[in-house]
């Protein structure tokens, strides 16, 4: 399993629990759920492939903590020697960033969360669905936030100080840190507790990682009770058939074969061009549009 959004802002095929790109603070406090799965092999040519990479250097990685050089300029964690070289993807578009935002209202609209509803959102990063959900439970119900990043959850913690109904939300909001890549910071609840569970944008799942992954989804589906739901939203992925994967991998974990999907805007594009932030190099690899889907207990 790989980490692709909610949580730590590092980088895409870092491994499990890593986000999927690296963008400007600013951006990535509005915008904090953005994802794509694990890297696979780059489809394109690679940047500076006859050299090693120095950070800083035109072609290689920059961060906040390494300022590029000789006149080129950090974008998206490349440094690029002129703005015009950025690349040409919808990936690295404001118009990706805005439709972020029309995905998430999208899953708010269309999963229902009923008063007194028990919900976990599985990588809550900055929280934002965290919030949503527990407008909606009302005092009688409980949002369960977890992610292994513990500057997220404090994140999370301060945000409700700054919020007007802050005081109100609170007690309705447990933050839970996941303390290992394969726990679920959800192992102290009862069985057939949660009503809902959210992934958005933050796991993938990989056929060679099945024997760890399967188990993982067990211990979260055997907190759903009949009934219940799973939305799992990736905006982007590697595999052609990484959905009909996922699908029967939910499926051995415990839940129904029954499955909605949630379309996604038809203007995005099928596949994208963008970085694999994995390697030092950035490769170009195609990312294709992922999915919205809700699995049934």
């Amino acid at each position: 399993m790989g980490r692709a959004g909610g949580g730590s802002e590092r980088a895409l095929g870092a491994g499990r629990w890593e986000r999927s790109r690296v963008v400007a603070a600013a951006v990535v406090a509005l915008t904090c759920l953005a994802g794509a799965c694990r890297s696979g092999e780059p489809t394109a040519e690679v940047i500076d492939a006859d050299a090693r990479c120095v950070p800083g250097s035109a072609g290689c990685v920059c961060d906040d903590r390494s300022a590029c050089q000789d006149g080129s300029a950090c974008y998206y964690g490349v440094c690029f020697s002129a703005p015009d070289q950025m690349p040409k993807s919808y990936y690295y578009s404001q118009q990706n960033l805005d439709d972020e935002e029309r995905v998430n209202a999208l899953i708010r609209e269309a999963v229902p969360i009923a008063a007194g509803s028990r919900v976990a959102d599985i990588g809550a990063g900055a929280g934002f669905y965290t919030v949503h959900a527990a407008r909606l439970v009302g005092d009688t119900g409980r949002v369960y936030a977890t992610d292994i990043d513990q500057g997220r959850l404090d994140s999370i913690a301060a945000m409700l100080e700054r919020l007007p109904d802050g005081a109100e939300l609170k007690p309705r909001i447990e933050l839970r840190l996941v303390d290992s890549p394969y726990a679920t910071a959800l192992e102290s609840l009862p069985p057939a507790s949660l009503d809902l569970v959210v992934m958005l944008r933050v796991l993938t799942f990989r056929p060679d990682e099945r024997a760890a992954d399967l188990p993982y989804l067990r211990r979260i589906a055997e907190k759903v009770r009949p009934g219940g739901r799973f939305v799992y939203h990736m905006d982007w992925v590697h595999e052609a058939g990484y959905r009909e994967y996922l699908t029967a991998l939910m499926r051995d974990a415990g839940f129904t074969g029954a499955v909605d999907e949630i379309p996604l805007p038809a203007h995005i594009p099928e596949t994208v061009e963008a970085f694999d932030w994995s390697l030092v190099q950035r490769p170009k690899m195609t990312l294709r549009r992922g999915f919205i889907l809700v699995f049934h207990r």
